[in-house]
């Protein structure tokens, strides 16, 4: 990619791109190359950004990080960098789904200050590269070990008649987040008592053996088999979130997200049910 204007005359092209292998998140490194063609010395500060190609559109990805911000070009010199794409597993997945199985065809909008003597002029033009599949998915999605990360989009739970409930697993969630994970038990319980109480106060309530008020699921559901399986879990993730059934022991990850992703289930199906037969 050539950029020309006036005295001002510089290449870049991308001599190589690979996974970094050793960074805490996903990311593509780029090696650059930078040549002055000009006969006067160069100053560059360069801004790109990302972009994917498919068949009807491009897609912003993100900025390339350069390692250095200032590309210093003598007259007819060169000068190697790195720029690195910092991703996370969400945009991972947004690409695989934009890639369908094929290649990683790369625009990549470039953006460029140019200073030279005390003059700072500004251009841009664009670099397209391709990242055959074979090396995509063997190298940069091994390396990414994108193959081991579960992805679970969970919806936002937004119904405002029941708010209270929403409130109640949002605040387990950033609690799951801090490690509070007793806490999170205690918010599921919290939410799952709301919604059973929501249940019965729309008018589906029995009563069980022992002669206490209880939703019912049978008529909630139209459908006694339904009734019957969803009463015995919610019944039994009740049981679960009680304190007494976990006397003594300390409560880890594991526990909170069997919790919580149970109880907003129950929750997330109960409260649509609910705002359907409201309609």
């Amino acid at each position: 990619m050539s950029f020309k204007i006036s005295d001002i005359h510089f290449e870049v092209s991308i001599q190589s791109i690979y996974p970094e292998r050793n960074a805490l998140y996903p990311t593509i490194a780029f090696n650059l190359k930078f040549s002055n063609i000009s006969s006067i010395e160069l100053k560059i500060n360069p801004h790109f950004n990302f972009r994917l190609k498919t068949q009807d559109k491009t897609h912003y990805v993100g900025p390339l990080l350069f390692d250095k911000p200032s590309i210093p070009l003598a007259i007819q010199g060169t000068y190697a960098v790195r720029a690195r794409l910092i991703l996370n597993h969400y945009g991972l997945k947004k690409i695989e789904e934009l890639r369908e199985n094929g290649d990683i065809n790369i625009n990549i909008y470039c953006e460029v200050d140019v200073t030279k003597y005390s003059e700072i002029v500004s251009c841009t033009s664009q670099l397209e590269y391709t990242i055959a599949k074979s090396d995509w998915v063997e190298k940069h999605l091994d390396a990414y070990k994108y193959k081991e990360v579960v992805l679970l989009e969970v919806q936002k739970i937004d119904f405002p008649n029941f708010a209270e409930a929403a409130e109640l697993l949002n605040d387990a969630w950033k609690k799951r987040s801090m490690g509070q994970f007793s806490d999170v038990l205690v918010d599921c319980r919290k939410a799952l008592e709301f919604t059973t109480n929501a249940v019965k106060k729309k008018g589906f309530i029995t009563e069980d053996d022992e002669g206490k008020k209880i939703p019912d699921w049978n008529k909630f559901l139209d459908d006694k088999d339904l009734g019957d399986i969803n009463g015995t879990i919610i019944k039994k993730i009740t049981g679960f979130l009680a304190p007494a059934a976990h006397h003594g022991k300390t409560f880890n990850i594991e526990d909170a997200d069997y919790a919580l992703l149970i109880t907003y289930s129950i929750v997330n199906y109960v409260m649509n049910k609910l705002q359907r037969s409201a309609r």
